[in-house]
């Protein structure tokens, strides 16, 4: 694991993105997972009726993701809703991303902000997994305007070969319009674009529907080479948009390095750090508590993680992904301590090592904090205790 040393002192920083077991670290509420949902979610509509998701952002362009039969046979250009209501022009070109794969990727050009959608791991879905789907379906009688909605389910199983991409399935409710909106996990994190829904012989929905997994998205399968073809003299092309193919992913460059937004350019200030809703606004979480370790270094907790930013750079050193809602780090910057609900979590951040989870309290633990050696923790709660904890094995020492 590639790692960095900062300055002042001798902290050592792991650059990573780090995913954690289903378990590991709480999973988000439904009405969080609904939330996070409505916020990337967009509505596809003036050309044809559909769904898709925003992930990605380049000056004042997002790139919104959707499923290619949505708009392959649209005769006029698409206009792209946003979760506020705004209805944008979406621009003219529409990119296949993936070669026989049902998937598109629309533009559209504003100057308001929004937040992206943050990719899972498909390829660690299990059948049983709860999964959520978010787009708004075609009007009805009942209902006259297009309206998204976020019903939940389960994987029900995998397709081995599947056709156009498609092999996530799950019995969440869906219905036309629906088409390349998002299936999210229970992180709030997007693990699939659903496309279609089965049907038996007389026509009738059967309930079990079909996403492609967003790992073909993010990591194509490539072709095999032909006799004679290799990697450093790749086959020659002709015709198209081959010169400059527009690359899948979010807003994540290289795949180990997240930059912060705080403005255009993803460049991260402290005076956007101290403005009310400014991690919100990014897409970072709603933040819960800023520990400063040093003039450059501070680590920003919020409700879908802890990240490290280096102040003087603007980067984002690292990101752990464990939805907390405060915590506290050792004096000499080597742990992390993250609260959430009754249980707390504690990491090296030396080594990017997900170290145990403390079990207790019976109640929200309200407060963290490390003796000044980093061997102890102490915790209070709502329970109206305060317990002391050996960091080392995770034993509870006394209660007071």
């Amino acid at each position: 694991m590639q790692k960095l040393s900062q300055k002042p002192g001798n902290l050592v920083i792991a650059i990573l993105t780090l995913g954690l077991g289903l378990g590991a670290c709480g999973k988000l509420s439904p009405e969080d997972v609904a939330k996070t949902a409505q916020e990337v979610t967009v509505m596809v509509d003036g050309c044809a009726a559909g769904s898709g998701m925003i992930y990605r952002r380049e000056g004042n362009t997002y790139s919104v993701l959707t499923a290619h039969h949505v708009v392959e046979d649209a005769q006029v250009t698409c206009l792209i809703i946003t979760p506020d209501g705004f209805r944008h022009q979406a621009n003219p070109q529409v990119t296949v991303p993936v070669p026989n794969v049902d998937l598109a990727v629309m533009t559209f050009t504003t100057d308001k902000d929004y937040k992206l959608a943050k990719w899972g791991d498909s390829d660690k879905v299990v059948a049983g997994q709860t999964v959520y789907v978010a787009g708004a379906p075609e009007t009805t009688q009942a209902i006259p305007s297009r309206t998204i909605i976020i019903p939940d389910g389960k994987i029900i199983g995998n397709i081995s070969q599947p056709t156009e991409g498609y092999s996530l399935i799950y019995n969440n409710i869906t219905q036309p319009g629906m088409s390349g909106e998002p299936v999210l996990d229970d992180r709030g994190k997007v693990i699939g674009v659903h496309g279609r829904g089965d049907r038996d012989d007389t026509g009738g929905k059967t309930g079990q529907n079909l996403a492609i997994p967003i790992a073909t998205f993010l990591d194509p399968p490539q072709p095999p080479l032909k006799r004679g073809e290799n990697e450093q003299n790749p086959p020659l092309t002709s015709g198209g948009n081959e010169q400059n193919p527009p690359q899948p992913g979010n807003n994540q460059t290289p795949p180990f390095l997240r930059v912060a937004g705080g403005d255009r350019r993803g460049n991260f200030t402290w005076a956007a750090l101290q403005q009310q809703g400014m991690v919100k606004k990014l897409g970072w979480g709603e933040v819960r508590e800023v520990i400063a370790l040093n003039q450059e270094l501070t680590v920003v907790i919020s409700n879908v993680g802890a990240t490290l930013f280096n102040l003087a750079t603007g980067e984002a050193l690292w990101e752990i992904d464990c939805p907390a809602n405060g915590g506290a780090v050792s004096a000499n910057g080597r742990l992390l301590a993250l609260r959430k609900d009754k249980d707390i979590y504690l990491w090296d951040l030396t080594t990017g090592q997900f170290l145990r989870q403390l079990q207790g309290h019976t109640s929200y633990v309200s407060s963290v904090s490390f003796s000044p050696d980093g061997q102890t923790l102490a915790s209070g709660s709502e329970d109206k205790t305060v317990r002391l904890w050996d960091v080392a094995t995770g034993r509870e020492l006394r209660q007071l």
